[in-house]
């Protein structure tokens, strides 16, 4: 068995020792009684999944016609408001947001130790959304009051630096960071974006100018060593995405998507 795959089970392995010890936690647990009361009072499921259905049509008309319209405004208001009389439905929120904490610090320790965003590395969203990176201080009183979940994801966090698509990514983001020749393309891709902006601010965008942004970034994509970068950088998040499925396997959550911002949260 090659060196590589006996460290891919390692990190697994790993992985799902940090899923015992989640599952473990008194968050998980209360989040798991607030669920299945929940699940047990149909009327607050059909009121919640009324209350989706009802944000997904607003959503869409408000896209596609600017205006969501008072009826159905007033409608979603009364919903919401039902919501937030709703027992059930409101013990599970604020199960589901001490879970949240608790699985934010988690994953925020993972990113401090190998530099990579797990949310945006399994579900393409960053961690930080469209804002600052959230203060990894405001999460770290979880791990702190469970010593087993801390342990666990500094082990976790080990065997992912000791891996070897983690150890490859590595020389490649040094690589694409540090090589005189990349740092220079990705400077003239800046330069003309920023004329690009300029211009189209200014109402001056010319055919030269959009071509300057095209073939400036054709340079970038075309360098080996980004190649190699963008290479080992999709290794090492595939190898973050099976950390998530593995945890999943175990609670029943899928970690990335439960941290990670919202889909269209910039706008």
């Amino acid at each position: 068995m090659s060196q590589s795959i006996v460290g891919e089970q390692i990190v697994i392995g790993k992985a799902r020792d940090l899923a015992r010890a989640l599952g473990e936690s008194q968050g998980f647990r209360d989040y798991e009684r607030a669920l299945e009361h929940y699940r047990q009072d149909l009327a607050a499921a059909d009121l919640l999944e009324e209350a989706h259905r009802l944000e997904a049509e607003t959503s869409t008309q408000v896209m596609l016609w600017g205006d969501s319209g008072d009826d159905r405004s007033e409608v979603l208001a009364s919903l919401r408001q039902r919501l937030l009389m709703n027992p059930a439905i409101q013990a599970l929120q604020q199960a589901e947001d001490r879970l949240a904490a608790l699985l934010f610090g988690v994953v925020l320790r993972l990113t401090d130790m190998t530099g990579i965003d797990y949310a945006e590395a399994c579900t393409g969203r960053k961690l930080s959304g469209c804002g600052p990176a959230p203060p990894p201080e405001e999460f770290a009183a979880g791990l702190r009051e469970s010593p087993e979940i801390s342990a666990a994801v500094e082990a976790l966090g080990r065997s992912i630096q000791e891996a070897e698509a983690f150890q490859r990514f590595e020389v490649a983001r040094r690589n694409f960071q540090n090589d005189a020749s990349v740092v220079h393309i990705r400077n003239t891709v800046k330069v003309a974006v920023a004329s690009y902006i300029e211009a189209e601010r200014n109402g001056a965008l010319t055919q030269d100018l959009i071509q300057d942004v095209r073939s400036a970034q054709r340079s970038l994509r075309g360098h080996a060593i980004v190649q190699e970068f963008s290479k080992r950088r999709q290794d090492i998040h595939d190898v973050f995405k099976n950390v998530n499925q593995a945890i999943a396997e175990i609670l029943g959550i899928d970690i990335a998507r439960m941290v990670a911002p919202a889909a269209g949260c910039c706008g």
